[in-house]
């Protein structure tokens, strides 16, 4: 074989190597089928339990920055994940699913908002021993806004934060400040994702 042609063979071959096999192109089309919106490129993974503050500081940074959100909510069956599309339904994830599905986003860091009365220790085990983790747990949801405003480069996140949880609680009439036990606010569902 000529030396050009065994160049040429080598550039084939690496390129082909370097190619998804059907299995993995197949696994991402998929998903994009499955959950409109999904996209694997955040930096970042919020996840938080569903509870007005945390969701409501989850949402807005997700508004702003386009930041992937998983939410967490105890039901009969354990420990409920709902993955958050930007502009989409919610997608129920299988707790059994969890780590494969945030393996999936490739995220570089993931941000719990909330303590373990938001998030159980159950995910939180889970997930940090496996991806670098911040926690932002502080009992006052103001300063955790100005916390997660600089984290995120969101410098109105207070100000946000505050005039949106007031609209909530006056069109609600919540107390200020609501502990995790009361009822979780879910949202709409869509096709579990598998």
């Amino acid at each position: 074989m000529k030396k050009h042609q065994l160049s040429a063979l080598l550039v084939v071959l690496t390129v082909a190597l370097s190619l998804p096999t059907p299995a993995q192109a197949g696994l991402g089309a998929r998903l994009k089928s499955l959950i409109p919106g999904f996209s694997n490129r955040g930096k970042t993974v919020i996840i938080t339990g569903n509870y007005i503050k945390p969701r409501l500081l989850a949402e807005l940074i997700q508004d702003k920055r386009s930041t992937p959100v998983i939410l967490t909510a105890s039901g009969e069956a354990g420990v409920d994940l709902y993955y958050l599309p930007y502009n989409d339904s919610a997608v129920v994830i299988k707790a059994s699913n969890c780590i494969e599905f945030i393996d999936l986003l490739k995220p570089e860091r993931l941000v719990f908002i909330g303590g373990s009365g938001y998030v159980s220790a159950e995910i939180t085990d889970l997930l940090t021993d496996r991806y670098p983790s911040i926690r932002v747990d502080g009992k006052n949801w103001a300063r955790n806004a100005e916390v997660l405003g600089a984290l995120f480069k969101y410098k109105k996140l207070p100000v946000d934060f505050a005039e949106m949880l007031r609209q909530a609680e006056v069109a609600s009439e919540l107390p200020a400040f609501a502990a995790p036990t009361e009822t979780p606010i879910l949202p709409p569902l869509a096709t579990p994702a598998q």
